[in-house]
């Protein structure tokens, strides 16, 4: 079996999983503060509600599944999730329009890189990495400067350009500047 099969495998079960998840999640009991603060002292809370936790949904690959099966899922459940995007991927590219409605119902999109392809050196990561910022920042509605999340992608491939680093890389291509 040869390993790009596996990994689709490995990808498809991943994203059952998480879809399944989704599914369960509104009959697990919800992590909130049992007590109020009484009048007069001070509590800050960690999280929105004064939760005790979070639980983050995120998905990668730009596979037509997120917006065919977890999308719906999350929107009828009221959750949102990060969808990290690769813009010049085959199942991106086909159905950009589709990822558009994505970010219409409230999800976020994230920076995957623009092919999935690992890069070589300073000029290629900054096509890769600075090319998919510039891309979502166009395409997603929103104030600029904003914040891009991102994935690196799993592939092997990677050279950052010499005395280069990821985080100097994210640095110089975000549209914050530099860290």
């Amino acid at each position: 079996m040869n390993s790009s099969f596996s990994l689709l495998r490995i990808r498809v079960l991943l994203v059952s999983f998480l879809t399944l998840i989704c599914i369960l999640l509104p009959s697990l009991p919800c992590a909130h503060a049992t007590s109020a603060t009484p009048v007069g002292e001070t509590h800050v809370a960690k999280w929105k509600g004064n939760r005790k936790a979070v639980f983050l949904l995120m998905f990668d690959d730009s596979w037509p599944s997120h917006w065919q099966v977890a999308v719906p899922e999350l929107v009828k459940r009221g959750m949102v999730a990060t969808f990290y995007v690769v813009p010049r991927k085959g199942e991106y590219s086909k159905f950009e329009k589709e990822w558009k409605k994505v970010v219409e119902q409230g999800m976020t999109l994230g920076n995957h890189t623009m092919t999935h392809d690992g890069f070589q050196g300073a000029e290629d990561s900054e096509m890769e990495i600075g090319g998919c910022t510039h891309y979502l920042l166009d395409f997603v509605p929103g104030k600029n400067p904003r914040l891009i999340s991102f994935a690196l992608p799993g592939v092997t491939d990677y050279n950052f350009g010499e005395g280069n680093s990821l985080k100097s890389l994210l640095g110089q291509t975000s549209p914050r500047g530099p860290w």
